[in-house]
């Protein structure tokens, strides 16, 4: 398998400091909200690589793409890059859910919702998400 490789400058991608992370459960208690945690699987499968980047299939892609060069246009794991493409992916779907970074750490969320705020921290797979829900699920 052969695999050209062509690196984008921009592969930066950052998380949430522990500090943000401490005041998301300092805020959850004054307000009453609720603390949910999870991990997103398949995280990188979601972003759009920028790397110029192909395989050439051997025998397990079958015999119709076997030695035939395949480009790749998803994030994979491996790939310097993929963190940084998957957490772009992410700032772009939480703006479409209304949220927006906050200024004293851009990996910690905020929303308005009625009369309170909703957050959201964000390290690398892991989701903290500070909600006013019912009690259920696995939340505490």
């Amino acid at each position: 398998m052969g695999i050209e490789l062509i690196l984008p400058k921009k592969i930066y991608s950052g998380v949430a400091s522990f500090e943000s992370v401490r005041l998301g459960f300092t805020l959850a208690r004054l307000n009453n909200l609720m603390v949910c945690a999870g991990d997103i699987g398949n995280a990188y499968l979601n972003g759009q690589t920028r790397e110029k980047l192909y395989i050439i299939a051997g025998p397990e892609f079958g015999p119709e793409l076997e030695g035939k060069r395949l480009i790749i246009d998803k994030a994979l794991y491996g790939l310097k890059s993929s963190s940084a493409r998957f957490h772009e992916h992410r700032s772009q779907t939480l703006k479409k859910m209304g949220y927006s970074p906050s200024k004293a750490d851009a990996d910690l969320w905020y929303k308005q919702v009625g009369d309170h705020y909703e957050y959201i921290a964000r390290y690398v797979f892991t989701v903290v998400s500070y909600l006013f829900i019912p009690k259920i699920g696995i939340c505490f």
